[in-house]
């Protein structure tokens, strides 16, 4: 090969070297630096903020979240109040929940009675209307005269449970252990509808949710006053002596079941939110109705 042949084809060369493609991602080196290069993005899910609302699909209702933690249970001894019942004062550790955000109403319970699920309640009469749950007009007001069991079966064909004891309380109350739902310590017929010694306007029942003022710091609301509800524990004056200190579900077994929340028929005493009163399971009241609750993985 000739001098100028041999320089023509190192040149050539070169030339081509530079025009090869050039890599612009690092090469890996380490198992590390090769997982970390093909691992995707990670976001985490936002946590449900307390009152976070929805729907029930199956009769309407809407539903507030109630997050986890710790809520005081019961009273202090040495109060103006109370029943022994509520002694003492315990800290409770809840996995979250949803409650409804008002008592079960008569248009919702008679939904339930289409679908064959339920039957119709023990009287159609509320204590001053002789047609009250068979009445277009209280179609919003909280369905009565119905037993344990009624309120439970309501609560399974919705996709629900009664609430326990515990969930009920901190729905009611919140993690810093209010005397009632709302924030100050006083009462009267803004914050809900009760009797005090027959003085207050109201005796009877009113119509679910129409009383903003009293609600608690979840958003749910008539958890004080209008009417009694049930909840899912048998009563034991005692249990809160040997309750566990996490999701606490009442005892094994007893012969009457919980009310909460005092009613229309109720003086100041019993709507407070640690009031708790037992009622033969098989028994039913035009003060007496219900709410549901669901526990989160429940969805």
């Amino acid at each position: 090969m000739k001098p100028s042949q041999f320089i023509i084809v190192i040149l050539l060369a070169t030339f081509l070297a530079s025009c090869a493609p050039i890599s612009t991602t690092p090469e890996a080196t380490t198992p590390q630096e090769i997982a970390t290069s093909t691992m995707p993005a990670v976001t985490s899910t936002p946590a449900i903020a307390a009152g976070t609302s929805r729907q029930s699909e199956t009769d309407g209702m809407i539903q507030l979240y109630i997050p986890t933690g710790k809520f005081p249970m019961g009273t202090q001894s040495g109060g103006d109040w109370i029943g022994e019942d509520e002694l003492p004062l315990h800290d409770v550790y809840l996995d979250d929940f949803w409650m409804d955000q008002t008592e079960i109403t008569n248009a919702e319970y008679q939904k339930c009675i289409s679908a064959g699920e339920c039957t119709p309640p023990h009287s159609i009469e509320s204590e001053t209307r002789k047609s009250y749950f068979d009445n277009p007009e209280f179609a919003d007001y909280p369905v009565i005269q119905v037993d344990w069991e009624q309120a439970a079966a309501y609560c399974r064909w919705a996709g629900r449970r009664l609430p326990t004891e515990a969930e009920w309380e901190k729905a009611a109350r919140g993690d810093t252990g209010r005397i009632y739902p709302w924030e100050v310590n006083e009462v009267g017929p803004y914050f809900a509808n009760f009797d005090m010694d027959d003085n207050w306007p109201n005796a009877d029942t009113s119509q679910a949710g129409s009383i903003p003022a009293g609600t608690s710091p979840y958003q749910v609301m008539d958890m004080a006053g209008n009417v009694y509800e049930w909840v899912a524990d048998w009563y034991d004056a005692a249990y809160y002596s040997q309750s566990p200190a996490e999701n606490p579900t009442g005892p094994a077994e007893g012969s009457s079941r919980v009310i909460r929340g005092g009613a229309w028929s109720s003086d100041a005493l019993f709507i407070r939110s640690a009031s708790r009163l037992p009622y033969y399971p098989d028994g039913f009241s035009n003060d007496i109705g219900f709410r549901c609750a669901q526990s989160n993985e429940e969805e």
